[in-house]
């Protein structure tokens, strides 16, 4: 999981260097907004490889199905 706003390399460069180092790893990108709207970034995160992306405050039963689909699991 990877925050979009961080303080040294934000999520979105972290996504791209995830996408060109280890292609496989599942992502799923958080975002409680920033300087543009939430979604503006979400959309940026999955079309740069975040297999899923949710703002905050996260509900955990999204997560645990993002994790399932994700993950090909029937439990979590």
């Amino acid at each position: 999981m990877v925050d979009i706003i961080m303080p040294e390399q934000d999520g979105i460069g972290t996504i791209v260097q995830m996408r060109r180092e280890r292609p496989y790893l599942k992502i799923i990108a958080i975002s409680g907004g920033g300087y543009f709207d939430t979604a503006d970034y979400l959309g940026v995160a999955t079309r740069l490889g975040a297999d899923a992306a949710f703002r905050k405050a996260l509900d955990p039963m999204d997560i645990v199905a993002a994790l399932r689909r994700l993950l090909g699991a029937t439990t979590v």
